[in-house]
């Protein structure tokens, strides 16, 4: 479970501010996320468990659930799909025409903020 869970540890952070910032945006580009992330998953899966059947590398029994996927431990999916999600998003969100607005909204209130702070 070390493995997984440092993925997620280190998956989450980026992700919910991303959900936070345009869900909205990412919700109705969902086929279009869709078609982005699963291919490109699967694909990326597919070359590691190739590499790993081969030798290239080896996943420590000791630090894997145990659970596979085929011969892919399952800690290396959620890896190569949290990754092109976190892009794929990144990537949509900074397209987004709305974002342009949002962006300039959260950069007006930073500007308040830091303003307020300073007078302090």
């Amino acid at each position: 479970m070390t493995y997984l869970s440092i993925i997620l540890f280190w998956a989450i952070p980026p992700i919910i501010p991303q959900l936070a910032f345009g869900a909205d945006t990412l919700w109705h580009q969902r086929k279009l996320l869709a078609w982005t992330i699963l291919p490109m998953g699967l694909y990326l899966s597919f070359a590691d468990s190739l590499a790993i059947t081969s030798g290239t590398w080896r996943i420590n029994p000791a630090q894997s659930t145990g659970l596979f996927i085929g011969r892919l431990p399952l800690e290396e999916a959620v890896f190569f799909f949290v990754t092109v999600t976190m892009v794929s998003f990144g990537v949509t969100l900074l397209l987004a025409k709305e974002s342009q607005s949002r962006w300039m909204e959260l950069k007006k209130a930073f500007k308040r903020f830091s303003a307020r702070m300073s007078d302090d």
